[in-house]
């Protein structure tokens, strides 16, 4: 952790001399961000007290390795977000590339805002999407299978239908992703509509 925090401090002092009018900004508040959301995460899925909503293995192997297994589609969902916005950002600045309605090369926020679940090669939908992607997969295999209760398992999701906790599971994901990013990249693009495609106060 040490040694990722020092590294974004590295990487504004060499190359960021002048700092650019969109995009990142601040080293420290960075790296906040991205030690708090993750963590952020995890009580989503567990709750407030992840003692009380994460089993011990011994005592419960099946939902422990249940719960295991979402823990880490759900991160990987999270990591295939970042990284296509990263490429995307890049690209978009480079001018090579750019998701649909931005201006090459990128010129300010609004066109970085296009990228925040821009999926052009199914990456995001891969990991992600809860019908057909490797967190609905994950679900049937390593919970429903052994017969375990999602509603213990994962009790951020409260409910038993594999089908709702893959969504949720998306859904929480999504709004952490857009919290890292808006905050990180000064998107403008809301939170609230991105996890779930609705204002509804689910994702602030």
């Amino acid at each position: 952790m040490a040694a990722a925090v020092a590294k974004t401090h590295l990487g504004f002092d060499k190359k960021c001399a002048i700092m650019p009018t969109f995009g990142p900004r601040f080293p420290a508040g960075i790296n906040r961000i991205g030690q708090a959301e993750p963590y952020a995460l995890a009580h989503d899925l567990y709750g407030a007290a992840m003692d009380d909503g994460l089993v011990h293995l011994w005592q419960h192997p099946d939902t422990g390795h249940c719960q295991h297994a979402v823990t880490q589609r759900v991160y990987a969902c999270e990591r295939s977000h970042l990284m296509q916005f990263t490429a995307c950002m890049k690209a978009g600045l480079a001018g090579k590339s750019d998701p649909v309605g931005a201006t090459l090369p990128f010129a300010g926020t609004a066109d970085l805002d296009l990228c925040l679940g821009d999926d052009p090669t199914q990456q995001i939908a891969k990991a992600c999407d809860p019908s057909t992607g490797a967190i609905r997969a994950n679900l049937a295999k390593h919970c429903v299978a052994q017969g375990v209760a999602l509603t213990a398992a994962v009790p951020g999701c409260g409910s038993a239908d594999p089908q709702v906790v893959a969504t949720c599971l998306e859904r929480l994901t999504r709004c952490r992703v857009c919290r890292i990013l808006r905050d990180v990249n000064r998107l403008t693009r809301s939170c609230d509509a991105f996890d779930d495609g609705a204002v509804n106060a689910s994702c602030e």
